[in-house]
């Protein structure tokens, strides 16, 4: 299979925007840990407090370890995103693609 490109995409609540911020700086590097690549994180232009996390995985075990990994409230680094988001941290939004090419 291809390398697969993952979109992880949530909302922090308005009093948590700063606390997000720091908590970034962790998660991008527990990221690292996890070996991802182009890993790349965004903020919504023109939806307040939305953000996006942009990463590739090499086949579809190592996407759902890191889907879950994320989604685990008691994980050290990505469970501290739990409070801070407007829906469970369950329930964040992750969707994984991989390139059309002209035989899939």
């Amino acid at each position: 299979m291809n390398t697969m490109q993952i979109f992880m995409e949530y909302k922090v609540h308005d009093d948590y925007v700063v606390d997000y911020e720091r908590l970034m700086l962790h998660i991008k590097e527990e990221m690292q840990h996890l070996k991802v690549r182009n890993y790349r994180a965004y903020k919504a232009y023109d939806q307040p407090n939305l953000f996006v996390e942009m990463f590739e995985v090499a086949n579809h075990h190592e996407y759902e370890f890191v889907k879950n990994s994320r989604r685990d409230e008691n994980h050290p680094v990505f469970g501290k995103l739990a409070p801070l988001l407007t829906k469970p941290l369950a329930n964040m939004n992750c969707w994984a693609f991989i390139e059309q090419k002209e035989n899939n």
